[in-house]
C-alpha cells in the first residue's frame, strides 16, 4: 500500500529495518531467530521495519500534500447516513461531506463503527497495558546484546523487549507488558514521581535479567508512556453497503505475546 502511494521509498529511508526478531533468555543466551521480515520480503516483496508514528504521518502527509489531497484536521464524526448511492457524513461543527465510499480507519475505538456498522461492538479491555518509552542510545553505555535491530527477552510472565526505530540505529524504544487499571483509552503518559515508582515496578518484574542494557535503559527513560491493550470480539460485521472498516477498527486483536 504504501509503495502504491508512493511513499514507500522515502519511509524506508529513515525507518529501522526490522527482518530478524532475535530472543533471549533472562541470562543473555541466545533461544533463536525468528526471520518474520525475511519470510514477508520472499513472499511478498516488502520486509518489516519500524520507525515513529509521527515520523510516518508526516511522510504520508507530504505526499498527500504534494498530490493535491486536501487534510481536514480537528474534525470529530458525529453522524453517518448511507444510501444506495452515497454515503453523507456530519461533523460536530456542523459541515458534512458526501462520498461513494467512506473508509473507517479510525481504530480500534472506531467511530465508523460504533455510529454505523455495528454500534452495539465495543472492544474489550484486556487488563494489561503496553508500557514503552524512547531513548537516544548516547545516553546509553551497555553494550548491546541482539545482533540486529530487534531484541526480545523472554520472561516467566510476558517478555521485555527493545529495538531501534531510525536507519542510523540512534534511537532505542523498549516495552514491557504491565497490569494496570486503564486511565485513559488512548493512552498516557507517568512523569515525575509516577515515572519513577513506574521504573522501579518494571525493573522489580524484570529483576531476574543479567542483561546490563535492561537496568540501564529503563533507567535513562525520560518518562514512561502507557498503552492500553483492547480487544475486539471476533466475527464482527466490518462493512455495509458503502461503509468498510480496515484495521483494527474491523478486528482489533492483541498480539498473544502481550498475553504470556
Amino acid at each position: 500500500m504504501l509503495d502504491k502511494l508512493g511513499v514507500y521509498q522515502d519511509i524506508l529511508s529513515v525507518a529501522a529495518e526490522t527482518n530478524e526478531f532475535d530472543f533471549y533468555s533472562a541470562n543473555g543466551s541466545h533461544i533463536g531467530v525468528l526471520p518474520m521480515g525475511n519470510l514477508h520480503k520472499r513472499k511478498y516483496g516488502y520486509g518489516c521495519m519500524r520507525i515513529l508514528r509521527s515520523l510516518l504521518h508526516e511522510k504520508i502527509m507530504a505526499k498527500a500534500t504534494e498530490a493535491g489531497i486536501t487534510i481536514h484536521m480537528g474534525k470529530r464524526l458525529t453522524a453517518i447516513d448511507e444510501t444506495q448511492d452515497s454515503v453523507k457524513v456530519t461533523f460536530s461543527d456542523g459541515t458534512t461531506e458526501t462520498c461513494d465510499i467512506l473508509v473507517g480507519a479510525d481504530g480500534i475505538h472506531s467511530t465508523v463503527r460504533t455510529k454505523h456498522v455495528q454500534p452495539i461492538l465495543e472492544p474489550t479491555y484486556t487488563g494489561l497495558s503496553s508500557l514503552y518509552s524512547l531513548v537516544p542510545i548516547s545516553t546509553l553505555q551497555s553494550p548491546l546484546y541482539f545482533n540486529g535491530n530487534f531484541g526480545a527477552i523472554m520472561l516467566s510472565s510476558g517478555l521485555f523487549a527493545t529495538g531501534f526505530y531510525d536507519r542510523e540505529r540512534q534511537h532505542m524504544y523498549w516495552f514491557n507488558t504491565h497490569e494496570v487499571a486503564s486511565r485513559d483509552r488512548d493512552g498516557w503518559t507517568a512523569h515525575g514521581k509516577e515515572s519513577e515508582t513506574i521504573k522501579a515496578q518494571v525493573l522489580e518484574r524484570t529483576s531476574n535479567i543479567t542483561i546490563p542494557l535492561v537496568r540501564e535503559i529503563v533507567e535513562s527513560s525520560p518518562d514512561i508512556k502507557f498503552y492500553p491493550i483492547y480487544t475486539l470480539p471476533s466475527g464482527g460485521k466490518w462493512y455495509t453497503g458503502r461503509t468498510i472498516l480496515i484495521g483494527d477498527a474491523a478486528h482489533g486483536n492483541c498480539s498473544p505475546l502481550y498475553l504470556l
